[in-house]
């Protein structure tokens, strides 16, 4: 079959998967096809018109290339797969174009940043503004004009293309002067921000993200548990789809490092990682281990920068900011060099992870209706989020999401580039978690025994919270206690009277009368929470719950450590020890 017929019979499919593709991946292909001279500037005008919406602009291409036949359809189909793959034209030719324009042979300036523009634009886009000024220096370029290429709304690679554009516009001159200065950078390799300013903000972005991930950050806050001691892999889980829609799906187990990895993708377009699980399954406590690997430069270090966050503290935040705005005070402080970090931040998306954790406890729900491109512009936390997770902020970055199951709608799905489910602890998990928590062999042994005989609790402890707890139960409770933990309700009784009474008994309810008014509080201020999306609250929260130091000394409710209070106020957040002792709270309102 002729690539000519080929193309029309795929015509339909080429719209959608290049109309609702990255816009930059259309825009490499027409640069690839104006520097093999497939296209014309006329036919690159009439494809990029701005009122045209992406889909328009394929069909539109797809119709030139079909009119200038077999050989410009085989093109095109070399340029499709060669963007598709990730692969890039070669720089080989780039020194000798450069020098023989520079010697002013007869080769045409013009013309050398039509052929080598797919080149120039991946050269050049990290020194658009660098570049601006010296043309506005010069005389050769306008205030307009640079002010027209660096809109907040044009991504580097964009401005790129719109300086080499409208170069071309200008005179031999201009083309030749900017020919020149890409000269220099080749000879002299500058890369103003990568060595020491970004490097100095990296070292201290990487000791930050040390500090908080040395320490469990789940679980009893009263403990400084080790991240390092404790940590256990938990079963990480992806869906191979087969080939055609009769064969069924495969599962697939991955390791920690692997989550980034081409397992499991079901849209290659997207840039964000959902990592799925039940409360207390674990998902927190990666997310801690994945940082702590990058901060210890031990893994995950093809990202030179990973921003953490947590849903639960930006549901905290009010009013309006930027994207620079977030990083910089919600993550790490850059100082002076602030509009430096931030511009090589954006020239290197594929350097950069974002992760967000617990995004079902986010209390805004997806959408995909307000569009907000521009990393520098106001507008609200969750525009932002929303934003980076469809790829029209920070395209090409990575981002890793946490969440519970029900939270990732189905319109979120059309953004994932795969979903990883987070199965708890294996086996061998459970077993290797017990040894951990206890020095005494004997006393691990005689808890993996019972739990192995026990099919409640075998089944329970699958769940790394679960594990944890009937742990601590087995280790401060059991000893003085006959009959046998049945249900997960039965451990947190247990817990609920240990913790208040400060003695063992029986698990009733009646036992718990002399401090019935602390239940009550808490299981209002519990429940109140989950209707409302709330998982930390305020001094003013807890008055309206009627949760007073009596109910806090009890050990539920412990200091946000997500939550960032303003310098100088003495503001300080609650939350529960964990999301599901606060479900079983609410369970009692």
């Amino acid at each position: 079959m002729s690539a000519q017929q080929d193309l029309r019979d795929q015509r339909d499919q080429l719209v959608t998967n290049l109309g609702r593709g990255a816009a930059e991946n259309f825009q490499s292909i027409l640069d690839l096809l104006l520097s093999w001279e497939v296209l014309t500037w006329e036919d690159y005008e009439s494809i990029n018109i701005p009122v045209y919406s992406q889909s328009n602009s394929v069909r539109t291409l797809l119709d030139i290339v079909s009119s200038k036949g077999e050989q410009a359809c085989e093109l095109f189909v070399s340029a499709f797969k060669t963007v598709h793959r990730g692969t890039h034209e070669t720089e080989s030719a780039l020194p000798t174009a450069l020098s023989a324009v520079q010697r002013k042979e007869s080769c045409s300036a013009v013309l050398t940043l039509q052929k080598l523009r797919p080149v120039l634009v991946k050269k050049i886009h990290s020194y658009v503004g660098n570049i601006l000024k010296e043309l506005l220096a010069k005389g050769l370029f306008t205030t307009f004009e640079c002010d027209e290429i660096q809109l907040p709304i044009n991504t580097p690679s964009q401005q790129a293309r719109h300086l080499l554009n409208l170069s071309r516009t200008k005179d031999e001159a201009v083309a030749r002067y900017l020919l020149n200065y890409i000269q220099h950078l080749e000879e002299n390799s500058q890369q103003p921000v990568r060595d020491f300013i970004w490097q100095s903000y990296k070292n201290r972005l990487r000791s930050i993200i040390s500090a908080q991930s040395q320490y469990l950050n789940t679980y009893d806050r009263t403990e400084n548990v080790s991240l390092e001691d404790i940590y256990i892999d938990g079963v990480l889980e992806v869906q191979n789809a087969g080939s055609d829609n009769t064969q069924k799906h495969s599962s697939c187990i991955l390791g920690l490092t692997d989550i980034f990895s081409d397992y499991g993708t079901s849209n290659e377009e997207a840039d964000t990682v959902v990592i799925l699980g039940e409360a207390g399954s674990g998902k927190s406590t990666l997310l801690q281990q994945l940082h702590r690997l990058w901060a210890t430069d031990r893994a995950f270090q093809n990202f030179w920068l990973i921003f953490p966050f947590s849903c639960r503290s930006l549901n905290s935040i009010e009013g309006p900011l930027s994207l620079k705005s977030l990083l910089f005070e919600k993550c790490c402080w850059p100082g002076d060099d602030q509009d430096k970090i931030f511009q090589w931040i954006l020239n290197n998306p594929e350097k950069i992870l974002f992760t967000f954790d617990g995004f079902d406890e986010f209390k805004f729900k997806f959408t995909d209706v307000e569009k907000h491109c521009s990393p520098t512009n106001t507008t609200t936390i969750q525009n932002i989020l929303f934003n980076l997770i469809q790829g029209n902020l920070m395209k090409s970055a990575k981002k890793l999401v946490t969440s519970r199951p029900g939270a990732v709608s189905p319109v979120m799905k059309k953004y994932i580039q795969k979903e990883v489910n987070l199965k708890g602890f294996s086996q061998e998990g459970i077993e290797l978690f017990i040894r951990k928590h206890y020095s005494d062999v004997s006393t691990a042994d005689q808890l993996i025994n019972l739990v192995k005989t026990n099919s409640a609790l075998h089944a329970l402890c699958h769940v790394p919270v679960f594990c944890w707890i009937v742990s601590k139960c087995h280790k401060e409770l059991m000893p003085n206690r006959t009959s046998s933990l049945q249900t997960m309700t039965d451990v947190y009784f247990l817990i609920l009277q240990h913790l208040l009474l400060h003695t063992v008994g029986h698990c009733e309810l009646a036992g718990l009368q002399s401090k019935a008014n602390t239940v009550r509080h808490l299981s209002k201020l519990a429940f109140n929470g989950l209707c409302a999306c709330c998982y930390m609250f305020s001094r003013r929260e807890l008055q309206e719950a009627e949760v007073g130091q009596e109910d806090i000394s009890a050990g539920f409710l412990v200091h946000s450590r997500s939550f960032s209070c303003k310098e100088g106020t003495s503001d300080q957040h609650f939350e529960f020890l964990h999301i599901t002792i606060q479900c079983f709270f609410a369970a009692l309102h």
